[in-house]
């Protein structure tokens, strides 16, 4: 690995159930839908659109990433139907965020000046 490049990798994982967005890595993620916390979508004029109070979370590799991934599953919000048993009640968003910099890496007490190089994905 080159000194002078890093890569970060961040994920984020959404539901929409019922007119309302609850982030599956967030600890309102528990299944009691009294108590889930709706996050509101903003629009930013630079940044663009996002979600308020979403949890993104830092994956070192693959299998962080998955594993994180069946978790957000698991957390979905899932009913029966007559076809399937285990039925999607929602819609979710799963995004990875990739950023890699080049340069040599700044100390603390400096600002950060390396070229960055930015992807998201849904």
């Amino acid at each position: 690995a080159d000194p002078l490049q890093n890569l970060e990798v961040r994920i984020s994982y959404l539901e929409i159930y019922k007119e309302h967005v609850r982030d599956l890595f967030g600890s309102a993620s528990l299944h009691h839908q009294d108590k889930v916390e709706n996050l509101k979508i903003m629009e930013h004029p630079n940044l663009g659109v996002y979600v308020k109070g979403l949890c993104w979370i830092a994956c070192a590799d693959f299998e962080q990433v998955m594993a994180n991934l069946e978790y957000g599953l698991q957390m979905r919000t899932i009913g029966a139907t007559r076809m399937n048993q285990n039925s999607s009640r929602s819609h979710a968003v799963f995004t990875v965020e990739v950023k890699r910099l080049e340069g040599r890496q700044p100390k603390k007490s400096e600002s950060d000046e390396r070229k960055s190089l930015h992807a998201k994905m849904n």
